[in-house]
C-alpha cells in the first residue's frame, strides 16, 4: 500500500568477507525458501544455531506472528541458485564449497541427495528444471549445462551436457517463461568482462524449441 516501508521476514543471517550470496524461491503459494551462504565460514554452515549456509523454509510468510522457520538443508557453501521441477516438485539447489561446486536435490519427501559435483569449481549459479532435466549456469567457464536424471530412479544418466558455451559471457540467473523457453541474465560486470561484454537478459535457445529434455531435443 502507499506509504508502506519494507519489513523484515528473516533476520540474523551472518555476513562475512565472502560467501554471502543467497537466493529465494517460492515452492508453493505459501512457502518461501531462502538459501543463505556460509559467510566464508564452513563451521557456521554446520552449526544448527546459525542461519549461515542453510536452505530455510518459511511457511505463510508474514511480518506479524510469523511461525518459526525450519531448516531443510545445512552445510551449504556460497549460494548459487534454486529451482523447482514442476513434474515432481523437487527443489534443486546449487552451491560452491572449498571442495567443489554442487547440485543437490531435495525431494517432495524432504530427503536431500547430491546430484552432481564439480571438483574444478566452475562457478555454479542459477538453475532451471523441467521433467528431470536441470539446466545450470557455470559462471567462470561461461557455460550452461544440462544435467539429466532418470525419471524412475532419479539417477544421473550421464555427464552434464554443455548447451551454451561463451555466448553472452558469464550468465548467472535462469528462468523458464510460460511458453517453455529459457531466459538467462549475465553478470559480466562483476565477473570482470565489463569492457568486452555488456550485461543482458537473453533467450538461451533463440532458435526456439523450448526446454531441452533429452539429447535428441538438441539435435
Amino acid at each position: 500500500a502507499d506509504g508502506d516501508v519494507p519489513k523484515d521476514l528473516l533476520t540474523g543471517i551472518p555476513k562475512g568477507a565472502g560467501g554471502n550470496t543467497g537466493s529465494l524461491i517460492f515452492t508453493s503459494p505459501t512457502t518461501l525458501v531462502v538459501q543463505t551462504g556460509d559467510a566464508g565460514d564452513p563451521g557456521l554452515a554446520n552449526d544448527p544455531k546459525s542461519l549461515a549456509g542453510k536452505v530455510i523454509r518459511i511457511e505463510q510468510p508474514t511480518t506479524v506472528g510469523q511461525a518459526a522457520p525450519t531448516t531443510a538443508l545445512s552445510g551449504m557453501g556460497a549460494g548459487g541458485g534454486m529451482c523447482v521441477d514442476p513434474a515432481d516438485e523437487a527443489l534443486y539447489v546449487t552451491d560452491r564449497t572449498p571442495a567443489g561446486d554442487r547440485l543437490q536435490r531435495i525431494g517432495s519427501d524432504g530427503k536431500a541427495t547430491t546430484v552432481w559435483t564439480w571438483p574444478q569449481r566452475p562457478g555454479v549459479a542459477g538453475c532451471a528444471a523441467l521433467d528431470g532435466t536441470v539446466l545450470v549456469n557455470l559462471v567462470n567457464t561461461k557455460q550452461t549445462v544440462a544435467v539429466r536424471l532418470a525419471q524412475a530412479s532419479g539417477a544421473v544418466t550421464g555427464d552434464p551436457e554443455v548447451v551454451r558455451q561463451d555466448t553472452r559471457g558469464h550468465a548467472w540467473a535462469l528462468a523458464v517463461s510460460p511458453d517453455g523457453n529459457i531466459w538467462g541474465a549475465t553478470v559480466n560486470r562483476t565477473a570482470g568482462d565489463a569492457e568486452k561484454l555488456d550485461d543482458v537478459v537473453f533467450p538461451l535457445f533463440p532458435q526456439g524449441g523450448g526446454f531441452p529434455r533429452s539429447n535428441a531435443d538438441n539435435a
